[in-house]
């Protein structure tokens, strides 16, 4: 019995969109990639806590995009809303923000981005939902 490849790829592209929506989901949410909350900034100035949904950022590494919503009603270093170009060096562990080049590294599941914290630098720990 010979199988055609169009059914062959009729099964591939059947296979495929059969997916679960929530293993395609969890894609996004892989290393920098998806929807974090600003928890903490500790620097020279006052140190900030915030809670999960005040301040959010939405990093999009295909993009090369870092949308902020910001829900604070008073003045904090954690940026405006509005959408931001970044470059991200992955290899390094670097990403660009707003001209300035961070490192970052990842400590159990939080996301901390840095700027020379042993000068007073920011150190900013960001957490998933």
């Amino acid at each position: 019995m010979k199988i055609s490849i169009k059914l062959i790829m009729i099964l591939a592209l059947t296979s495929l969109l059969a997916c679960d929506k929530d293993e395609l989901g969890s894609l996004e949410n892989k290393g920098l990639n998806g929807k974090w909350n600003l928890i903490s900034v500790s620097c020279e100035c006052e140190p900030v806590n915030l809670e999960k949904g005040q301040l959010i950022w939405y990093i999009d590494t295909v993009k090369s995009k870092l949308t902020v919503v910001n829900h604070l009603t008073e003045d904090v270093n954690g940026m405006e809303s509005g959408e931001y170009n970044i470059t991200i060096n992955q290899v390094d562990s670097r990403i660009e923000i707003l001209s300035i080049d961070y490192e970052y590294w990842f400590e159990n599941s939080d996301l901390i981005i840095a700027d020379r914290p042993w000068v007073d630098g920011p150190l900013i720990r960001l957490v998933r939902d």
